[in-house]
């Protein structure tokens, strides 16, 4: 599926899952598109396991939560910042690294 990227946002130095100095976090960058979604990109490793070659159901949690607080921020220039009060979450299948 191809899309037309406006604008990165930003990463931080330390965050879990968008620092890009966190030694153990997800480095993961975040795109605007030009049809008003986000698109988030990362590469697990092995220390992101839970069973040998499945993503741990924290990380994609982690990085879901990320998204969902990011995807505010479209068309704001980054001034607003979305919290997680709840998180939910139902899984249907493993995820393979």
């Amino acid at each position: 599926m191809k899309h037309k990227i406006s604008v990165k946002q930003p990463n931080s130095k330390m965050c879990f899952v968008c620092g890009l100095k966190n030694p153990f976090g997800l480095k993961a960058s975040f795109y605007e598109t030009s049809t008003k979604e986000l698109i988030a990109l990362f590469k697990p490793s092995e220390f992101h396991q839970g069973y040998p070659g499945r993503l741990h159901g924290g990380i994609a949690s982690a990085i879901l939560d990320e998204t969902i607080g990011r995807a505010i921020m479209i068309n704001h220039e980054n001034e607003v910042w979305g919290v997680t009060l709840e998180f939910t979450a139902k899984y249907r299948k493993q995820i393979i690294q």
